[in-house]
């Protein structure tokens, strides 16, 4: 027993016991925190990696949708700064999916020059695909005007074009 500052008599015992209950309070709401912060973690990267990882899910009506544009050298001048400016950093200037910030995300943007990608796609679902966007690619049915979509949709095909008539 020790004296208190009044003269009382203390239980020291009572007062380590107190704060080793305190002690063990922390350390569980630690572990639940900790516990907590994992369990997030571990929900964000599923999700991440399902909505990153997804197919293209294009509707039949998209498929079958014509491009209104007309292709034409004064069209995809016109769209060229369009696509600098929002496809480029990812996409690169020759689409080859090369642009600075293309290693920046966990999925790696469309090569537009590999063989038979977008021949392979009719137009509607390019236009689909450029409007909807899908992680890591924005979405640009609010950010470009229909005409700009339709727009890019011949100029990614002019520029699989171009690579193929390069290798031949």
């Amino acid at each position: 027993m020790a004296a208190d500052s009044l003269g009382g008599a203390v239980d020291v015992r009572d007062s380590s016991q107190q704060f080793m209950a305190d002690k063990k309070q922390r350390q569980r709401a630690i572990k639940k925190i900790v516990f907590v912060w994992l369990v997030a973690g571990t929900a964000f990267g599923v999700f991440h990696i399902a909505t990153e990882s997804r197919d293209w899910v294009i509707p039949p009506e998209a498929k079958a949708t014509k491009n209104p544009v007309t292709p034409s050298p004064a069209v995809l001048q016109s769209i060229r700064p369009v696509y600098q400016e929002n496809c480029a950093q990812c996409h690169g200037d020759a689409g080859k999916g090369d642009g600075p910030e293309a290693k920046s995300h966990g999925t790696l943007p469309a090569d537009f020059t590999e063989a038979g990608r977008i021949s392979a796609q009719p137009d509607g679902v390019l236009f689909y695909k450029i409007s909807e966007g899908k992680r890591p690619m924005p979405a640009f049915r609010n950010r470009l005007t229909e005409e700009q979509r339709w727009q890019l949709v011949l100029l990614v095909r002019s520029l699989a074009e171009a690579n193929s008539e390069t290798r031949h």
